[in-house]
């Protein structure tokens, strides 16, 4: 599951960016969070959102 932060507010088309988004734990696939991976964001079992990698990960 990934964790989103520093989340600035919605852009007028209802849109939201992330300026970062990492995983909860450690053993998770890492080399997914690059520039046009795209995946369902889920809240209790149910899909609220769709959302894309538009700038590749960093460590740190």
């Amino acid at each position: 599951m990934p964790e989103f932060s520093d989340t600035p507010p919605a852009l007028p088309s209802g849109e939201s960016m992330a300026e970062k988004v990492y995983f909860l734990v450690e053993s998770v696939p890492h080399e997914l969070l690059q520039p046009g991976f795209a995946f369902d964001f889920m809240s209790g079992g149910h899909t609220v959102g769709r959302c894309t990698v538009i700038a590749p990960s960093h460590s740190g």
